[in-house]
């Protein structure tokens, strides 16, 4: 039995968590960043590895993610990989040229209402299925698989704050991805508390590690971004890198 991809934005993990939770319900695996990418991996290879390897991808249509360059990337590489995309809409979205080139011919899904008592969302659960070969003439997904996983020093705390917890590791071991990741999520406020020096903090290592590792549109975008954020958030002399208050997400 395979997977599905889950691509969504980082601004939307609510959204993703409760439909990977309705996907796991119904006995159907799923692959989801950053909970599913190994520590001491890298974000581009084990993501690219896990779309050549799903039965296809899952498209959490919104306004975010249209904009995030992660899943844009994604869904490029589904096609190249000629993967079954399915797109849901959680909101009303206008396609960009991006993502109008990559789903003109797609039956886009509209989904308001996350839940199984969704007709649309039902009908997406018995595609999904069929395509991942579960066995769709069971009503139940088998018990023991939808027990949640245990992780050490995490059994308490929300997929968001794992979330989180990853990407503030991954940036503070001196990953370029992750660190324009933190330092947009401090300069919108997403997951974390808004704070513009942490943003000018993350936006500066982004741009140190992304000329280190030869990552042009990492560079160029955080080198924007540092000319944009307002002059209030110039990093004092003496910040330190954060940490997560707790214990490190493996």
């Amino acid at each position: 039995m395979g997977y599905v991809f889950i691509s969504y934005s980082s601004k939307d993990i609510d959204y993703a968590d409760t439909i990977k939770r309705e996907f796991e319900k119904n006995g159907i695996k799923t692959w989801m960043a950053p909970g599913d990418i190994p520590a001491g991996t890298t974000y581009a290879g084990v993501i690219a590895r896990a779309l050549k390897e799903a039965d296809g991808l899952v498209l959490l249509l919104t306004n975010h993610s249209q904009e995030s360059i992660w899943v844009d990337k994604e869904v490029e590489r589904a096609l190249n990989y000629k993967k079954i995309i399915i797109p849901l809409a959680l909101e009303n979205v206008k396609l960009n040229d991006n993502f109008e080139f990559y789903l003109g011919n797609q039956q886009i899904v509209q989904v308001r209402q996350l839940s199984d008592k969704n007709g649309e969302l039902t009908k997406v659960i018995t595609r999904v299925k069929s395509l991942t070969g579960v066995d769709t003439t069971q009503n139940k997904a088998d018990p023991a698989r939808n027990e949640p996983v245990s992780t050490p020093g995490f059994d308490s705390v929300t997929e968001t704050d794992r979330t989180t917890a990853y990407i503030i590791k991954k940036a503070n071991d001196g990953d370029p991805e992750a660190c324009l990741q933190l330092a947009e999520m401090y300069e919108t406020g997403h997951l974390v508390e808004h704070d513009n020096q942490k943003a000018r903090l993350y936006y500066s290592l982004a741009y140190e590690f992304g000329e280190q590792n030869n990552m042009p549109y990492i560079v160029m975008t955080a080198k924007y971004k540092l000319t944009t954020l307002p002059d209030d958030s110039i990093l004092p002399q003496g910040i330190d890198i954060i940490s997560y208050d707790g214990e490190e997400y493996e």
